[in-house]
C-alpha cells in the first residue's frame, strides 16, 4: 500500500472518535487516551510507510483498532499507577445514598472504569468493540478461556455495581 499523506490525514480524522474511545475505555483516563491515540497513529505511519500492512490480510479499520489495543495496554503496563489512583479515587467518594438507584450512561461507565484493569480490558474489547473471543484473546496475549473468565466477572463486577449498590 502507498501511503499518500492526504489520505492518511482523512483516515485519522475519519477514525479519530473510535480511536479516542477505545483507547479512554481501556486506560479509563482521557489525557492517557489521547496520548495512546496519537502513539497508535504514529505506529501506524511508520508501518504503512514501510509497507507492514497487507491490504489482503485485513481490513484497515481492524488493523487500527489492533493498534490501538496494543498501544493501550503498553501504557496501562508503563502506568502501573492507574490502578492505584482510581483505588484512591474510589476511596474519597462520599458514602453512596440509598435513594436514586437509576442506572444511566455515566453510571456505566464509571463501573466500567471502576472494574480491575484485565476484567475491563477484555469486557471492551469483547463486549463494546466485538471483537471475538479468538481476536480478544490474542490482543491481550492470553487464552480464549482467561477471555471468558474475564467477562464473566467483569458482568458479574458490573451488574453487583448497578443493581445492588446505590448509586454514587
Amino acid at each position: 500500500m502507498r501511503l499518500d499523506d492526504d489520505a492518511f490525514r482523512a483516515w485519522v480524522a475519519e477514525t479519530h472518535g473510535a480511536s479516542l474511545l477505545l483507547a479512554r475505555r481501556i486506560v479509563a483516563n482521557d489525557a492517557d487516551a489521547a496520548d495512546v491515540v496519537q502513539e497508535s497513529y504514529v505506529r501506524a505511519y511508520t508501518a504503512l510507510r514501510s509497507n507492514q500492512f497487507r491490504s489482503g490480510e485485513e481490513a484497515l479499520g481492524s488493523w487500527l483498532r489492533s493498534i490501538v489495543t496494543r498501544t493501550s495496554l503498553d501504557a496501562l503496563r508503563a502506568r502501573r499507577r492507574l490502578r492505584e489512583e482510581t483505588d484512591a479515587q474510589i476511596d474519597d467518594l462520599p458514602a453512596p445514598h440509598a435513594a436514586d438507584v437509576t442506572v444511566d450512561r455515566s453510571n456505566l461507565e464509571r463501573a466500567i472504569l471502576d472494574l480491575p484493569t484485565e476484567q475491563r480490558t477484555a469486557f471492551v474489547l469483547r463486549e463494546v468493540e466485538g471483537f471475538s473471543l479468538k481476536e480478544t484473546a490474542e490482543q491481550l496475549g492470553c487464552s480464549i478461556g482467561a477471555v471468558e473468565q474475564r467477562v464473566l466477572r467483569a458482568w458479574a463486577g458490573l451488574k453487583r455495581r448497578l443493581h445492588d449498590e446505590p448509586r454514587r
